[in-house]
């Protein structure tokens, strides 16, 4: 919706008119609630009605409010009351948009022409502040100011509320002050940018003219809010002593003792706060004194320094727990009764006296706990008898590791705290919460096998296994682990074999569709010792073509030569889609590899943009410079295309230029640095469009950063491999150096890191050592210096680079980095700083690892593997404090050529470890291979020939393409290398034990191009190819490497320079291959000739080689070639045209050399030909256009053109294909047949329906509901996964689906036996506790049990379960129903006895518990056990909530347009009404009356029946019950299921139940309608939808769908838009900008003149009636117009602004790019508005035509729409 003011003009209404148009539009809007209200209600006062509305709000009666609307606003408009208007005007749209949101565009649209035609502008003004942008609003404010400051609407000002401070809205003199103080609000809340909020305040401060309040007021909130943080004080004490001695000094002296309040926080003393606490309290009273006036307005109500006070004198707990000690930080508390608990029975209880007594500032108080066993506790603080809160204590004071190798699993113990390893422990074994084995006195040493017994364990059932080891300790209490999960036993076995690899290239990797693709793959094996050799000859290897969604288009079958090598080729035709496209290898059942490349309908670019860039550096203020270069691939001057600059920053136009293109191809564009702080990380995009004299335009980016803030980096290039750890530091970021010179890179960068390191800017170092620096030094960016460490001693040190700079305003640009370097030498033996640990790889070659212990003594478990998991060393490493030792192995010749050493130790309840490899080196695998002789120019046609030398023994491959192919996809062959030696690791899982917890606050206070991608074709990768050429490779003989030395390229370069005209050769062979040979062998002196053909194609051309032996030492190399005449013609011809275009056709011509040339050009289209005189100047080109009439019936036509003169020739021919100016289209109306209706009377609305075909002989179809419902049944389903929601997913389905088998008459017992293996694997799942785990051996989820209860339920009240009784038996389910009662209580144990449990650790929330726990009324619920696990307090504010919930008091129901709320609580309510274990459950839950429920349900439903909406097509829906989504199938009927089943349920009540079945069905129909666009599958949301329509009447089951639809050829022009469920319109827009300013988007109308090398923004508008599956969004375009982004491929999935609250979405679609139009592919399109956006760029001159726009659901073909003609579109 456009949010444009309209200019003043626009405003000056007849009022008399205004009236009477306003009056007659309002009056047909309400007549129906005129007829169906009480006639007195005309009578009331708006205040009445208000009132009316208010009490409608609080029931949440949306229709009711809707019509009372109405009535406010016609009264309010007799009235000229503006603020009721315009409040009803806007809650009309808000509450007929919580209805249904499709209608808000409509509805904001008709109140903002509600509003101007009231026209009142401050009225105006909010209307357009909720949509429209600062810019958008500033203009019509300031053009409106003459008619604002002529009024003061107090009313307006006192119902919108207090601005900032209470004394602006009575101090506002007019509603233009009043316009600018709202918008200086939002300005202070960072709504808009620094640029707009200075503008606002300078407009406002103008038009206070120095008032004294006024002007503080915005000055004061002006420093508060927008200046710099910076300045913020000082002009604070400016802004005191300004106003020193007036209310308005209060504001900025409680900023000021807020500022320094928060900076003593932590730092100050008692004695301080006592006097901060005067000095509020001094303040505050100084407030109170100001009784009346502005100065009573002003601080009259300002809570700031009573705020402050209460702070001070709240009292708080902070608590923390370390090795059995509690730290108690209290505030304001004299003392603290403190009770300690485990499962919520008390183990400890103490009060503590506080003999400091402080205000505000913390006392600490120590507690030393009494012996405790270790296990899971919680601290309670009181304050008196009022408890402050709690935090959860663990105490585990063993650490246990758990490692797996290849002999199984080992476990290490050691103590908390020091890290000393146990003797000996009891171990368990659980898997889930079950107790599944146990040992005693196992005897540890290192890491420790498991006893047997769990260790065959792990190796039967793998999963969920969870060990504690425990002891008792000296003081007799019992000490045990956390838990560790144990993983499966590991295979850590090494195929003997090697691992299949292959490396796929191509001829090149972008195609059309009808072209060949040659490959050449070549299969090798990676070996164990990391070498390679070839596949075996004779090897069957599968190579096949497959499309983007992996179908098989074609497949060869070949075999391996003695290289490993297959070649083929496959022909690209029926291309299904478009796009991305494979050829992949099979070797057996196995892919082991692919190529990919582009296969798509597009026009290769003939030139390129090549930023440069800048040696320099731009700093803020200067001005900046950007270079580049065009390159042409014909290697001619592009001198005569035209070029256009945009600069912008931040999306903000800076400059638009006209730039000028240098003889070598060279530009540049300058501009000033307007950026400011907030623009530091921002470039500037520099876009530059070129079009050349033939129409070619691309678009091409570069981004420049300004230095703002200087990115400094700091790389160690000789570091040593290692890490370190500094005391009490979870992860330490430096180097450690063990040469005695560090060589160090410095680099600067800008913020945003663009265009790497900058050069030239100097760098100071220092290296730091403790503080003070021991060396230091200069250097420049980009360069690396050596500094020296051999006089220093090893230890900690900080390298600090800096960067200080200066801009043009003398302004400081200043950065800072830092490296900390740890220097260690082989000979330390003691640690020196203050570290945890030092581990330092030693020896490179050798296992030797360097281990310093810097905090404490270590023990450390150190163990060697090798590459299969096999342990070949292991010892008990113990270190003292300060200590430092190195651990060497030999590296034995029986040893693996891979080795890794772990390290693992603990201390001070943390896990250290570290790890590295060592690898044997592998040998070089680089095959020699050269260019000998290479020709790097030719001309079209000519023979050329190239010399390459490799290794004899040796297979090689060439390739000769286009370069530019790779701007669609790069043609790109790496070079393969070995792998290197494979390991198994063996992994350490390190559980640290722990004796308390971090701080926790109990209560109170305050503490503290786009167009190139990559073809990869190694192993997995690869990627884009064009046709055959002439090729040929001389193989034979030995090469004169003397001779070809001495062989000149100028004399290899046949241009046509010619005598006579006959001998002119026309080029029309533009092939982009021009050679492919896959065996090529290199002679015995390693010599190769590869000889081919030019083709006529002028550009540059790729020679690839690649070259491998048996071994795979292998070796790429690369050369280009340009391929160009002196004197060319180029035409890019468009690539299709339609009978009756004018196309005006461009011919380029182009001279490269020395000297100007004259003649004659000639264009020939068949019998037609023109000519014309030319010159042609040196190094310049020149235009020649030719007009040309496209003729009906024929299908294409050639385009000659030839120049000749002056001793040289060129010409080309293209041929055209030519299309009909006629679209063939079908026209389709469908209409729902219900039951009672006329079919005759239905078909004739049908027919009168048809817009561009008459209907006579429309084809006639139907579908009944019953009909779609049997084509919806799903087959039985199998569970995703092996975790219990897929499980349960399953179940669900199966059971629903036999259910309507059942119904059907047809057997079910494949869909019981599948539903119950579902049952057993989720029973498998069920725990000791009652809870059910996500996967089994895991511990209980309350939020999976929630899952497992909810679904059971449903199939329970569905009766469905007594489908498995009646073909299983009665007790098939007896172990399940004992599950789900356990599953009960095991939710009522965790909502009520696990109170630190966080929600975001799997707890569930009050709703969600209510709404299962409803579902159960019959498991008895044990109140008590309820209040005793969470205890009084909380258990009645539990209650108070459960009322809050279901008998909201007035004014407070909380569910308003949350439609499935509404559902579930009528749900939950319903179950506890209707029967006395449920009102047992409601009286436990605090609500005891069952008339106050039934009331609140009936509240509800009256309110969940306003929100229907009925559908064109029959039934009613609610729009908006999935919002804010949309698109979402499954939600949407799943929800309906719900609200369809709940009416159901209900309907059998004589209350409430009234129409309920009606409005059921209703619901079943809409259903039925959405099954009949979409595609359901077996997602239980679709599944519970066929089964609620199941239930429904006959009357539903009858209804039908009936189809006309009628297939049609029409002229272009004479095409109408139409549609059936769809509406599609196509609007263009060219990017424009006007006086420097950039205007953006500029609507293109039917007969505007477009120029080449404008671009085009087309906007494809769709409604869509339904969300509708697999549709298909036709746009052809005309034949000026070419896609910029020519690739197909997946997009959209974008947000646009136009439908619900600002946002509709652009669907997610394939987008399918053809030669004449894109199509778009949505598997789900959504219902209503949505927009696609394309951009094109003008390429030719003429005028043109094109087909319209169609889509169509795939699904249900009946649902379709067209676009009207367009007329012709005109460009010059």
């Amino acid at each position: 919706m456009s949010c444009r003011k309209p200019s003043c003009s626009h405003l000056q209404f007849d009022m008399k008119r205004i009236y009477i148009v306003l009056m007659a539009l309002l009056s047909m809007a309400v007549l129906s609630s005129f007829i169906t209200m009480e006639r007195k209600k005309e009578e009331k006062s708006l205040e009445a009605l208000w009132a009316e509305y208010d009490k409608a709000t609080q029931q949440d009666r949306v229709q009711k409010r809707a019509e009372l609307l109405d009535v406010i606003k016609v009264k309010a408009l007799e009235e000229r009351a503006g603020w009721d208007y315009y409040r009803a005007c806007r809650d009309y749209v808000y509450v007929r948009s919580l209805r249904d949101w499709k209608q808000r565009d409509t509805l904001q649209k008709q109140m903002r022409n509600e509003i101007l035609a009231y026209d009142e502008p401050l009225l105006i003004y909010l209307v357009d502040r909720e949509t429209a942008g600062p810019e958008e609003l500033l203009e019509p404010v300031a053009a409106m100011k003459d008619r604002l400051v002529e009024r003061r609407s107090e009313d307006v000002y006192k119902a919108r509320g207090t601005i900032l401070n209470p004394a602006v809205v009575t101090l506002t003199g007019d509603d233009y002050e009043y316009v600018l103080w709202d918008m200086f609000n939002r300005c202070c809340y960072g709504y808009w940018s620094r640029g707009v909020n200075e503008n606002v305040y300078a407009m406002l401060t103008e038009e206070l003219q120095d008032s004294s309040v006024k002007t503080g007021i915005a000055e004061y909130f002006y420093v508060t809010k927008m200046a710099p943080e910076s300045d913020r004080r000082q002009k604070l004490e400016s802004l005191a002593r300004k106003y020193d001695g007036q209310a308005l000094a209060l504001l900025p002296e409680y900023a000021l003792l807020e500022m320094e309040f928060n900076e003593k926080q932590g730092k100050g003393t008692s004695e301080y706060f006592m006097g901060l606490k005067k000095r509020l309290e001094e303040y505050e009273r100084e407030r109170k004194s100001y009784r009346s006036g502005v100065d009573r307005l002003l601080v009259g109500d300002f809570a700031g320094f009573e705020t402050m006070l209460d702070v001070l004198h709240a009292k708080s707990v902070l608590v923390s727990v370390k090795n059995g000690e509690v730290r108690l930080a209290l505030r304001n508390l004299d003392k603290v009764r403190v009770k300690i608990t485990r499962n919520e029975d008390k183990v400890y209880e103490t009060l503590l006296e506080n003999p400091v007594g402080s205000f505000y500032a913390p006392d600490t108080l120590t507690l030393d706990l009494p012996p405790l066993d270790d296990g899971e506790y919680s601290i309670i603080c009181y304050d008196g008898k009022d408890q402050m809160g709690r935090c959860h204590y663990p105490k585990y004071t063993l650490s246990v590791a758990a490692r797996v190798n290849d002999e199984g699993t080992g476990v290490y113990v050691a103590d908390y705290l020091s890290g000393k390893p146990l003797d000996k422990v009891d171990m368990t074994l659980y898997k889930g919460d079950r107790k599944v084995a146990e040992a005693s006195g196992v005897v540890l040493d290192g890491f420790t096998p498991l006893p047997q017994e769990m260790a065959s364990r792990l190796k039967e059932n793998t999963s969920g296994h969870y060990l504690v080891c425990s002891t008792v300790g000296g003081d007799g209490m019992v000490r045990r682990s956390q838990d560790v999960y144990l993983s499966a036993d590991k295979s850590f076995e090494v195929k003997e074999g090697a691992a299949a690899r292959v490396a796929v290239m191509l001829d090149r990797a972008a195609f059309a569709p009808g072209e060949t693709v040659k490959f050449k793959a070549v299969l090798y094996e990676c070996l164990p010792d990391g070498t390679m050799q070839v596949m075996p000859e004779g090897e069957k290897v599968s190579v096949t073509l497959q499309d983007i969604s992996l179908n098989v288009l074609d497949e060869k079958e070949l075999k391996t030569n003695e290289f490993g090598s297959v070649a083929g080729e496959f022909v690209l035709d029926g291309i299904r889609r478009n796009g991305r496209h494979s050829i992949s290898v099979h070797s057996g059942n196995k892919r082991i590899g692919l190529a990919e490349l582009t296969v798509d309908e597009f026009v290769l670019p003939t030139f390129d943009v090549a930023f440069e860039t800048s040696e320099k550096v731009f700093l803020p203020g200067d001005i900046i410079e950007v270079k580049g270069k065009v390159n042409s691939y014909s290697g001619h001057s592009l001198t005569s295309a035209a070029m256009v600059a945009n600069v912008t920053l931040g999306g903000k136009l800076v400059k638009e230029e006209i730039l000028t293109i240098g003889p070598d191809g060279s530009f540049r564009i300058e501009f000033s640095d307007i950026s400011d702080e907030n623009d530091a990380y921002s470039p500037y995009e520099v876009e530059v469009k070129v079009t050349d004299l033939t129409g070619e335009t691309l678009s091409f980016f570069h981004r420049q950063y300004v230095l703002r803030r200087p990115r400094i980096s700091l790389e160690l290039e000789n570091a040593a491999y290692g890490s370190f750890r500094l005391a009490g530091e979870d992860y330490s970021a430096g180097k450690l150096l063990s040469d005695e010179s560090a060589r160090v890179s410095f680099g600067v960068s800008y913020p945003g890191g663009g265009e790497g390191s900058l050069s030239s800017i100097p760098v100071k170092y220092s290296l730091m050592k403790d503080g003070s620096a021991v060396l230091k030094g200069e250097v420049m960016s980009g360069e690396t210096a050596d500094i020296d460490f051999s006089s220093l001693a090893s230890g900690l040190y900080k390298l600090v680079a800096q960067v200080s700079l200066a801009d043009a305003r003398g302004a400081k640009i200043e950065g800072k980095k830092e490296l900390v370097i740890v220097k260690v030498r082989d000979d330390d033996r003691k640690v020196d700083g203050d570290f945890e640990n030092i581990f330092r790889v030693a020896d490179e070659n050798v296992p030797a690892l360097q281990i310093g212990a810097g905090c404490g003594p270590v023990w450390a478990v150190v163990e060697l593997y090798g590459d299969r998991g096999q342990r070949l060393k292991a010892e008990m490493l113990h270190l003292d404090k300060g200590e430092m030792t190195t651990i060497r192995y030999d590296y034995k010749a029986e040893y693996p050529d891979a080795l890794v050493m772990n390290v693992l130790y603990f201390r001070d309840s943390k896990c250290h470890t570290y790890s590295h490899t060592w690898r044997r080196q592998l040998k070089d695998n680089v095959l020699p291979l050269e260019f000998v002789r290479f020709e790097d120019l030719s001309a079209p046609g000519a023979s050329c020939s190239v010399l390459l030398k490799a290794s004899p023994g040796s297979e090689v491959l060439a390739s000769v393409f286009d370069v530019s192919t790779e701007k669609i996809r790069q043609n790109y062959w790496p070079k393969i290398y070995g792998r290197q030696a494979y390991v198994s690791s063996v992994r350490m899982s390190g559980i640290p034990g722990m004796d308390g917890v971090e701080y926790s606050e109990l209560m109170g206070g305050v503490f503290g191009s786009s167009m190139l991608d990559k073809n990869v074709v190694v192993g997995y990768g690869s990627r884009r190819s064009m046709r055959a050429a002439r090729t040929k490779a001389d193989l034979t003989g030995a090469v004169d490497f003397a001779d070809v030395e001495a062989e000149s390229a100028d004399e290899a370069i046949p241009f046509q320079i010619v005598e006579d005209a006959s001998d002119l050769v026309v080029r029309d062979d533009f092939s982009t291959s021009l050679a492919f040979e896959p065996f090529l062998y290199p002679s015995e002196d390693g010599t190769v000739k590869l000889d081919f053909t030019a083709s006529d194609k002028i550009s540059i051309f790729a020679v690839s080689v690649f070259a491998h032996d048996k071994s795979m030492i292998n070796n790429v190399i690369r050369r280009e070639v340009l391929v160009t005449l002196p004197v060319k013609v180029s035409v890019v011809q468009p690539q299709y045209l339609y009978e009756g275009d004018r196309y005006v056709l461009k011919a380029s011509l182009s001279n490269s050399s020395d000297a100007d040339v004259k003649g004659v050009v000639r264009c020939s289209v068949g019998a037609m030909e023109h000519d014309a005189d030319v010159a042609v100047p040196a190094g310049g080109s020149v235009s020649v256009s030719f007009e040309i009439m496209v003729p009906e019936g024929v299908e294409d036509f050639d385009i000659k053109v030839v120049f000749e003169g002056d001793g040289v020739s060129d010409g080309v021919k293209v041929n055209v294909p030519v299309y009909p100016a006629s679209q063939e289209l079908v026209e389709a109306h469908s209409a729902v047949l219900r039951h009672g209706m006329s079919e005759d009377e239905l078909i004739r609305s049908l027919r009168e329906r048809f817009v561009n075909v008459p209907s006579v002989g429309a084809e006639y179809s139907s579908i009944s509901v019953m009909d779609m419902l049997r084509d919806a049944l799903p087959l039985t389903v199998e569970a995703k996964g092996k975790d219990v929601i897929s499980q349960s997913e399953a179940m669900y389905v199966n059971l629903l689906a036999a259910g309507l088998r059942v119904a059907e008459g047809s057997p079910v017992r494949e869909y019981v036996d599948a539903a119950m293996t579902s049952a057993s694997k989720i029973l498998e799942c069920a725990n000791d506790d009652g809870g059910f785990s996500w996967f089994e051996g895991m511990k209980s989820s309350p939020i999976v049990t929630a899952v497992v209860l909810e679904r059971f339920a449903g199939l329970r009240d569905r009766k469905l379960l007594d489908v498995v009784s009646e073909e299983l038996g009665e007790d098939a389910l007896d172990a399940f129903d004992e599950a789900v009662v356990s599953a009960v209580r095991y939710m009522d144990s965790v909502y009520f006895g696990d109170p630190d449990r966080p929600v975001w650790y799997g707890c569930i929330s009050l709703w969600q518990y209510l709404n299962v726990r409803s579902m159960y009324v019959g498991v008895s619920f044990d109140e008590q056990a309820a209040r005793k696990a969470m205890g009084t307090k909380e258990y009645n504010e539990f209650r108070k909530a459960v009322r809050s919930c279901l008998v909201p008091k007035k004014g407070e129901r909380w569910s308003e347009g949350a439609i499935l709320s509404k559902v579930r609580m009528i749900h939950v309510i319903d179950a506890l009404v209707g029967s006395e274990q449920g009102m047992a459950l409601a009286k436990a839950w605090g609500v005891s009356s069952d008339r106050k429920l039934r009331k609140s349900m009936k509240t509800e439903l009256e309110s969940l029946k306003e929100y229907a909406v009925e559908h064109p097509s029959g039934g009613i829906y609610y729009p908006n019950a999935v919002l804010p989504w949309r698109g979402l199938l499954e939600s949407e009927a799943y929800a309906h299921a719900m609200i369809c089943d709940l009416f159901r349920d209900l309907s059998s009540s004589a209350e409430i139940g009234g129409g309920l079945d009606d409005l059921a069905d209703q619901i079943r129909l809409w259903i039925m309608l959405q099954k009949e666009t979409q595609q359901w599958d077996s997602d239980p949301g679709f599944v519970e939808a066929l089964a609620s329509v199941y239930d429904g009447s006959d009357a539903v089951k009858e209804t039908k769908v009936i189809v006309l639809s009628k297939r049609y050829i029409k002229p272009f022009d004479e095409i109408k838009a139409a549609g059936n469920g769809f509406k599609v319109s196509v609007a263009y827009y060219v990017e424009s900008a006007e006086d420097g300013e950039k205007t953006g988007q500029k609507p293109v109308s039917e007969g505007d003149t477009l120029h080449v090398g404008d671009k085009i923004i087309a906007k494809y508008s769709v409604w869509s009636e339904e969300n509708r599956s697999f549709v298909r969004l036709s746009v052809p375009r005309p034949a000026c117009f070419r896609p910029e982004n020519q690739l197909s491929g997946w997009s959209g999935g974008w947000l646009r602004p136009l439908a619900y609250r600002l946002y509709s979405i652009s669907p997610y679609a394939y987008r399918e790019v053809k030669a004449d139009r894109t199509l778009y592919w949505i598997d789900v399109f959504p219902e209503e508005n949505s927009t696609v956006t394309e951009t094109f760029f003008v390429t030719q001159e003429g005028t043109f035509t094109s087909p319209v726009a169609e889509i169509e659901s795939l699904y249900a073909p009946h649902y379709r729409a067209n676009d009207r003609s367009h007329g012709r579109r005109m460009s010059k």
